[in-house]
């Protein structure tokens, strides 16, 4: 499915418009909900959605401020798309010398969310990707916010079966697996370029996948039939998650030299400020492949692990020390207490004062 991030600081609002939209029927999941622009930033390093519906006017960065940081690390870009109540000309100009792909005005319905998703979904990576080694393929997009195709019934569970055939099935359980997806796109009745979209989905998690790999990042080659793109798809989805398959066993072997490199550094400069280039700069390794070996290797996502150490010693700073919240906070390389509070009641349950005067000193 396709990863969509939501970074908005009024809370209700980004709430309710996450809880009702049907976002495993249409092709995508919500893999944050942020509410400030660093945290933003952060987790678009580290959870590389396809796209981004971010707010403006936000705490710590706008977000206007985050596209244009974002926009500066190489690697993958999401698709962005402006939500906010300013329908400011200064703002729109930087927008678009931001490369900003929509902009949705407040207040809006959930299908005015779901009709400017779809219609981007042929400018993620993954689809220009694809598109720019087979030019063909472009000529069977279909723009889903205005075509009126059904597209409430995406095979989920059917895209279940294929990652999980890809990372723990054998070669013909992925083969399987990528048969059953088409026998459900055939059931669907859908047009060539309706098929094709949900193909480019699946691509998209597929590809994910294969560039959490050291070599083969790249599409695989297939033989293209620009008459037949539906079928060439299958094709390059069987192939594709096939080297994954391949590659998994050695991965898991060997493990990941700079992900251990990442974590012995994080460990030693918590109280340090650390981002994910700056870490990836030091192990030699590119921001991108970084978050991807970290999370396949830790079990964890990048800021996920920075966030459990910096809280982890701040539990003992609170408990064996006299130093002051707003000190701790410091200590643990938190230069905003409020975020910091944020972060420990996030991971603990309880805010630094209340975890202080709860524990008993041993």
């Amino acid at each position: 499915m396709l990863r969509v991030l939501v970074a908005d600081d009024e809370f209700d609002a980004r709430d309710n418009m996450i809880a009702m939209i049907q976002w495993e029927e249409n092709g995508m999941t919500v893999v944050a909900a942020e509410d400030n622009g660093l945290s933003a930033y952060e987790a678009i390093l580290d959870l590389q959605p396809d796209i981004v519906l971010i707010d403006i006017q936000m705490r710590g960065m706008n977000g206007l401020d985050v596209i244009e940081k974002v926009r500066a690390v190489d690697g993958p870009q999401p698709v962005f798309i402006i939500i906010s109540g300013y329908d400011d000309f200064a703002y729109a100009q930087r927008a678009i010398g931001l490369r900003v792909n929509g902009y949705l005005l407040k207040p809006f319905r959930p299908a005015d969310v779901l009709s400017i998703l779809k219609k981007h979904f042929g400018e993620t990576s993954a689809s220009q990707q694809i598109c720019q080694k087979y030019p063909g393929l472009g000529a069977s997009l279909l723009d889903l916010s205005t075509s009126g195709e059904d597209m409430t019934r995406y095979p989920v569970q059917m895209e279940n079966k294929v990652i999980s055939a890809m990372l723990q099935g054998t070669s013909e359980d992925v083969r399987q697996a990528i048969a059953q997806y088409a026998k459900a796109l055939e059931d669907m009745r859908l047009s060539t370029p309706g098929t094709v979209n949900c193909y480019l989905i699946l691509y998209a998690e597929i590809r994910r996948h294969l560039s959490h790999r050291e070599t083969a990042v790249q599409p695989c080659e297939v033989e293209w039939d620009d008459s037949a793109p539906a079928r060439s798809m299958r094709r390059l989805l069987t192939s594709m998650a096939l080297s994954v398959r391949r590659e998994m066993g050695q991965t898991k072997a060997k493990g990941s030299a700079p992900a251990m490199r990442a974590k012995a550094y994080i460990d030693e400069n918590y109280a340090a400020p650390l981002s994910l280039e700056g870490v990836a700069r030091h192990v030699a390794v590119t921001p991108t492949y970084l978050s991807s070996c970290f999370a396949r290797d830790m079990g964890m996502g990048f800021v996920e692990y920075i966030k459990s150490v910096r809280v982890a010693h701040a539990k003992r700073m609170l408990i064996h020390s006299d130093l002051s919240v707003d000190e701790v906070s410091a200590a643990c390389g938190y230069q905003d207490t409020k975020y910091f509070k944020q972060v420990f009641k996030q991971l603990t349950g309880m805010s630094p004062h209340a975890y202080r005067q709860q524990t008993p000193v041993l």
